[in-house]
């Protein structure tokens, strides 16, 4: 049995706090966000990690994969 706190969202919690710039870290934890199916806030963290990579067509992508998986069909095409 795996003690609360100790998993991968944990562990990328962690990562995150230490190097909030690291625009791999923040992809981590938001494909741990995406996998465990918490769809909002993975677009929380996807548009703050927009607001310092603008011109990533793959961070556009991955967030409007966020918005399909919660059926917000015109925000994924925008």
């Amino acid at each position: 049995m795996i003690k609360r706190g100790c998993g991968p969202e944990a562990e990328m919690r962690k990562a995150y706090e230490l190097d909030p710039l690291s625009l791999v870290i923040g992809t981590g934890l938001g494909d741990v966000f995406y996998y465990s199916h918490q769809f909002q806030r993975a677009v929380d963290l996807e548009r703050q990690l927009l607001s310092l990579e603008r011109i990533s067509g793959w961070r556009h992508e991955s967030l409007a994969f966020d918005y399909i998986q919660q059926s917000k069909f015109p925000e994924a095409v925008c």
